[in-house]
């Protein structure tokens, strides 16, 4: 996991504390990670001891998971999960909705294949932060249908991330803003570099970026990373509990069972 590029990825190290605080995995559960990528999440919450799967669009990206973490990956859809229902204790869906058509359906099947009780983590991009949508739609197709990696829209607003939680039957229990100022700086920064170094105007999928990560550009900017990690995790610590940011964080829980019949 430590030697995964997304390891040093800004946007991915602020979430990392978020979850591993939200979930608190434990040996014996059973997580899925909506939207993995290449698999660096589903990783981070299995060194617990937790059974974790991951499923994702992009097959490519999948046969990287497999590669590098086992074969608890899936290709497929987050509007039609192919799990049975009741199946996971807690799920992630990380900067995934945003790219999904039908966000309703795909938080209805989060609902679905969770367990009563199951507390799921949902972040999003925000248009609220200083920044608003301009750094966020660095990299991203503009046109739908050219990647995966289309956004259908520019993010939520906490209310409305919130919204559409309660509308598919979760109940919310706690909201957070992240990236606030300069972790949003240097995430559009390392965006730019991405696109230099690759040559590609758009991020077609997360395979892209392991095809650079042993680029000079990039190995230099891990030495100097541990610096902006710290500036980040202080930047959350100060700013987040009153500034609005680019990312959104929600954690709710699944209800299924409102009353007993007596």
């Amino acid at each position: 996991m430590h030697n995964s590029p997304f390891h040093f990825s800004i946007a991915t190290r602020v979430r990392n504390p978020y979850f591993l605080k939200f979930l608190a995995p434990q040996p014996g559960e059973r997580i899925l990670d909506v939207g993995c990528g290449v698999g660096y999440f589903v990783a981070l919450l299995g060194s617990s001891g937790a059974t974790v799967f991951g499923i994702d669009v992009d097959f490519t990206s999948i046969r990287a998971a497999r590669g590098q973490y086992g074969q608890r990956f899936v290709v497929g859809r987050g509007e039609e999960l192919p799990f049975p229902a009741d199946t996971f204790d807690k799920l992630i869906c990380s900067e995934v909705l945003e790219h999904i058509a039908d966000d309703a359906q795909a938080v209805s099947e989060l609902s679905r294949v969770a367990k009563d009780g199951a507390t799921v983590i949902v972040t999003t991009p925000s248009p609220e932060g200083l920044f608003g949508a301009s750094i966020k739609s660095i990299c991203h197709d503009s046109e739908e249908g050219r990647s995966w990696e289309h956004h259908q829209r520019d993010g939520y607003t906490a209310s409305k991330l919130c919204s559409l939680l309660r509308n598919q039957g979760l109940e919310v229990q706690e909201v957070r803003y992240t990236m606030i100022f300069i972790t949003e700086l240097l995430m559009g920064m390392t965006k730019l570099a991405f696109s230099a170094i690759s040559g590609r105007k758009h991020l077609g999928s997360q395979m892209e970026v392991l095809e650079v990560s042993e680029s000079l550009p990039l190995k230099l900017y891990r030495r100097a990373f541990p610096l902006f990690v710290l500036i980040a995790y202080l930047e959350d610590l100060i700013l987040a509990p009153v500034l609005r940011g680019h990312m959104v964080i929600v954690r709710a829980s699944v209800r299924k069972r409102v009353g007993v019949a007596r």
